[in-house]
Parts: C-alpha cells; structure tokens; sequence
C-alpha cells in the first residue's frame, strides 16, 4: 500500500467523532478539533433554508420545513 504523507498538508474531515479519532486502533494524529457550533464558524458548516427547501422539494417532503426548522 503506498502512502500520500509526503504530499498532504491539510484535510478537513467532517463528521468524525472524539471517540474514532481517539481510538487505540486509530492512525490520527495532530488533529485539531473546531466544533460546528463555534460562533465564527457557524456560517461556514450545514446547509441554508434555501438548501434545505430544495432537498425537501426533491424527496416530495415540502411540509416538513417546520420540523426540520
């Protein structure tokens, strides 16, 4: 198996949890952590109204905006 280490630099990785990172089995290392909740970065992860409206529209669930909301 031939590695890519000398040519990453940075990866964001979305939805990973504290404990699968931080497994014994686990090959990650110098991670750090920037939770989606945090106030300068909370424009920057999940969807917009329009987005979610959109997705709704496509899987014929339009009434559900509220729920989602």
């Amino acid at each position: 198996m031939q590695s890519n280490d000398e040519k990453l630099e940075k990866a964001l990785l979305v939805g990973v949890s504290r404990v699968a990172k931080s497994g014994y089995l686990s090959g990650l290392n110098n991670l750090k952590v920037f939770p989606m909740y945090m106030e300068k970065l909370a424009d920057s992860f999940g969807f917009t109204e329009d987005e979610i409206s959109i997705l709704l529209q496509h899987n014929n669930k339009e009434g559900q905006l509220d729920d989602v909301r």
